[in-house]
């Protein structure tokens, strides 16, 4: 019995002699993880000019954004080696030269002279990534300018804006269809002379992706006027899914970006959106080349920029028009343009 107390005393001596330790073994963990973390939320920024529409009909943002910046582009990705870089380089001038071709053939329609508002041309998905969108092309006899509206299924769930600019050419996006239905999108023109006309369209869309139909959303809400108008944007985090998709206040999907039909998105990483445009990157997530492209909606390149450090996390573009992003290294990603 007398030996029961001096084993407490020996327990609590050694107990009170491992406080130091687990007090340094805390502490080195805690260094461990701030260095792994400021490591890899390392900034790589660099200034990007974000175009903005100057309003008015698409046609004209349309026609002077033509891409045509491929062989600067190019020439920035494939200095210095490697495959991958390589890849990024081809592939990248692989997709400006299908826009460009896309662009002519648009061009082409518009200048035929056979589509009025009465009879509109709708062309679904014309890049070929953004299957929930399409271009509207005709011809008014007298500057014209165009409001859209694409009908939804409840009132906060319609697509509706207005092209602020008089015009007799006009070229439109169009936002905002559901998927695998005759949508019904209506033109509304307002003259000079303070007369109007009004059209009815209907564009028929493809069914959504196994990715998304596995992606199930219900939305209950009881009051529609304590919800903010417009989309919510989310990530799909995986290779196999769009990166990126948009539903509305009932829980559809009316917009989302196909990263399996072009080559370079199939490589695509993070995306987010800002205005008339979303950023996404593609090629390595993390450490080694990649592209950052601008984009509008219906998936046109409007701008890129590479990095041989590789995008993680997140794509931010600040009110001082910075594109930030997670990056391994320090140095800035270069304006391919």
């Amino acid at each position: 019995m007398a030996d029961k107390p001096a084993r407490k005393g020996r327990r609590l001596a050694r107990r009170i002699a491992a406080v130091p330790l687990k007090i340094i073994a805390a502490a080195l963990i805690f260094v461990i993880c701030c260095a792994s973390i400021t490591f890899c939320v390392s900034a790589a920024i660099v200034a990007v000019d974000v175009a903005q529409t100057e309003g008015g009909s698409y046609f004209t943002a349309f026609k002077e954004r033509i891409v045509d910046f491929a062989k600067g582009a190019v020439h920035r990705v494939q200095t210095g080696v490697g495959d991958e870089r390589a890849y990024l380089a081809d592939q990248l001038e692989a997709m400006t030269q299908r826009q460009l071709e896309t662009d002519r053939q648009l061009l082409a329609e518009l200048d035929s002279g056979l589509y009025g508002l009465e009879n509109p041309l709708a062309v679904v998905n014309p890049y070929g990534v953004s299957p929930f969108t399409a271009v509207v092309l005709f011809e008014t006899a007298q500057p014209a300018r165009i409001s859209l509206r694409v009908a939804g299924d409840s009132p906060k769930a319609c697509v509706e804006y207005t092209f602020s600019e008089y015009g007799t050419r006009h070229m439109l996006p169009v936002y905002g269809l559901y998927a695998a239905r005759e949508n019904t999108v209506t033109l509304a023109a307002e003259f000079q002379d303070g007369t109007a006309q009004e059209t009815q369209l209907h564009i028929q869309t493809d069914a959504l992706p196994d990715a998304l139909t596995d992606e199930r959303v219900r939305a209950a809400v009881i009051d529609e006027r304590a919800v903010q108008s417009g989309f919510t944007f989310t990530s799909l985090g995986n290779h196999s899914a769009p990166c990126k998709a948009a539903l509305d206040i009932n829980g559809d999907f009316r917009w989302y970006l196909d990263t399996q039909t072009d080559p370079l998105l199939r490589f695509a990483g993070y995306c987010t959106g800002y205005g008339d445009s979303c950023f996404v990157s593609c090629g390595n997530r993390n450490y080694g080349p990649a592209v950052i492209l601008e984009m509008n909606y219906l998936g046109k390149l409007l701008n890129a920029w590479y990095t041989p450090w590789g995008v993680h996390h997140d794509i931010e573009v600040t009110p001082d028009t910075l594109l930030v992003t997670g990056s391994t290294g320090a140095d800035t990603p270069q304006a391919l343009v």
